[in-house]
C-alpha cells in the first residue's frame, strides 16, 4: 500500500533559473543557478481567470533545505488545491541551501554569506515569479 500511494505522488521537473544573485546592487551583473521545481500537471485551464490567466500559480517559498526535501510534505498544496483550482506548483529552492548554492563549493566560505539575507530570498522570489510569468503561456495576467 505505502509503495503505490508513494508511486502515485504528483512528480515535478527540477529545473533552473539564472538568478540575480545582489537584488540591490544595480551595477552587480553577477548570477547563479537556482533550482526550482515545477509542476504543470493540473495546470490545464480550469482554474481560467476573466483577466486571461490560465489558473492560479501556487508559489511554495522553501525552506531551509533543499527543495525537494518538501514536495511530499505539501500534499494539501499538491493533491488537493493545484488539482481543484487548476494551477501551477512552483517550488523554489532558497539560496544556498540544496543544490541553489551561489558560489558553489565556496558557498559557505565566511565573505560570501554577505548574499544570504532574507531580503535577498524574497527578492529571489519576486524574480523567478516574474520569469515564469513572462514565459509561461497563459500566465502573464495571473
Amino acid at each position: 500500500f505505502l509503495k503505490l500511494c508513494a508511486s502515485s505522488f504528483p512528480t515535478y521537473k527540477e529545473l533552473y533559473f539564472n538568478q540575480t544573485l545582489d537584488h540591490f546592487d544595480a551595477t552587480s551583473q553577477r548570477r547563479w543557478p537556482q533550482r526550482f521545481l515545477l509542476n504543470e500537471e493540473n495546470w490545464d485551464g480550469r482554474g481560467r481567470l476573466k483577466n486571461g490567466c490560465r489558473g492560479p500559480i501556487l508559489l511554495y517559498t522553501g525552506n531551509e533545505g533543499p527543495i525537494d526535501a518538501f514536495w511530499e510534505a505539501n500534499g494539501f498544496m499538491i493533491n488537493v488545491l493545484a488539482p481543484k483550482w487548476g494551477a501551477l506548483l512552483l517550488f523554489p529552492e532558497e539560496r544556498y541551501y540544496g543544490k541553489s548554492l551561489p558560489f558553489g563549493s565556496s558557498s559557505f566560505e565566511s565573505e560570501n554569506f554577505v548574499y544570504l539575507t532574507t531580503e535577498q530570498v524574497i527578492e529571489d522570489y519576486v524574480e523567478i515569479l516574474s520569469h515564469i510569468k513572462s514565459t509561461k503561456l497563459g500566465a502573464a495576467n495571473c
